[in-house]
């Protein structure tokens, strides 16, 4: 985020701390749960969920932005699946003030690059090396994920890529790093869930805990040796630290929120929380979104969320790492 959209953010966060009040600033939207890639950590697209009308995004959309949101995050599934995927970007650059951010696994963003104009930030799920990243997302997604990224870079948008730290690619991640500097891209990582996502199944490709460990001491000491491409801050990469991860109050509910394929409003993607979600077209905006009560979560995984809470819980490091992005 460049500094000027930083700090309208930050003056946005200032009034609700001073003020008191939830507005929610950045927004994670499931459009779907359908996708073309068969990650082995992820059962999302088994769930089945029906997805919102083209008309319904448009009227969330609206009322999201009356309400005060500056970033709509578009994730999936892969989002890139909707047909109408192009009028839903339009409509939201229509908003003017509100940033767009799309996190794909980049298969279809060369196909579909003419409905992305006006995405700000395109995110691409990218892994390691090609025979790493295929073994963990299926055959060709390598190859998909960088023809995404050239064509993102060709049309002028802002290419962004996660890394999901799992057994398996945790010895390659500074090759990661080395692919993202290509493309004058950062990398965020975070270690795979515990569970697989989108059920209660456990995750045999979840980082065993000295693997984890010493793949982010890794990462600390690539942040120490001035590695620019990493997007973590090293609060955040300190969090995801086994061992490290101390209870943290969630910004979910006060500046941020994420809607589910149907419009429910839940606090993230984790299936742990003994939580019934209010549905944004049947009970209405206000009264789904004050239905996320004050959470604090011991151990947050994901790593642009641990920026969000840790900037939220005014931590410095989080906070100027935000400008530096």
């Amino acid at each position: 985020m460049n500094t000027i959209k930083w700090s309208r953010l930050a003056l946005a966060y200032s009034k609700c701390v001073l003020l008191k009040k939830r507005i929610p600033l950045i927004v994670g939207w499931a459009l779907t749960y359908r996708c073309n890639s068969n990650c082995l950590y992820c059962s999302l697209s088994k769930k089945g969920v029906k997805e919102l009308t083209t008309d319904e995004v448009f009227k969330i959309t609206d009322t999201l932005k009356k309400k005060g949101a500056l970033r709509i995050s578009l994730t999936g599934g892969e989002p890139l699946i909707r047909e109408d995927i192009g009028r839903i970007i339009e409509h939201m650059r229509s908003l003017g003030s509100v940033e767009i951010k799309l996190n794909t696994n980049g298969k279809l963003v060369k196909k579909k690059i003419d409905d992305l104009a006006g995405v700000n930030i395109i995110n691409i799920s990218l892994d390691g090396p090609e025979k790493i990243h295929d073994a963990l997302r299926g055959a060709g997604s390598f190859n998909g994920a960088l023809e995404g990224a050239e064509a993102a870079k060709r049309n002028d948008a802002e290419v962004l890529f996660t890394a999901v730290i799992t057994d398996i690619n945790a010895p390659y991640l500074e090759h990661v790093l080395k692919i993202a500097a290509h493309f004058d891209a950062k990398v965020f990582f975070q270690p795979a869930t515990s569970n697989v996502l989108g059920d209660k199944t456990v995750n045999k490709n979840a980082p065993r805990e000295d693997a984890l460990d010493k793949a982010i001491s890794q990462l600390l000491s690539l942040k120490k040796a001035g590695v620019d491409g990493i997007a973590n801050s090293r609060a955040g990469l300190l969090y995801l630290k086994p061992g490290e991860g101390k209870e943290i109050r969630c910004a979910s509910g006060h500046i941020s929120l994420r809607i589910e394929p149907n419009g429910d409003v839940i606090y993230c993607s984790r299936e742990d929380f003994p939580f019934k979600a209010l549905n944004i077209v049947r009970d209405g905006f206000d009264k789904a979104f004050s239905n996320l009560g004050d959470i604090s979560c011991r151990r947050c995984l994901c790593g642009a969320r641990v920026e969000l809470n840790l900037a939220y819980n005014h931590n410095l490091s989080a906070i100027t790492n935000q400008f530096r992005g």
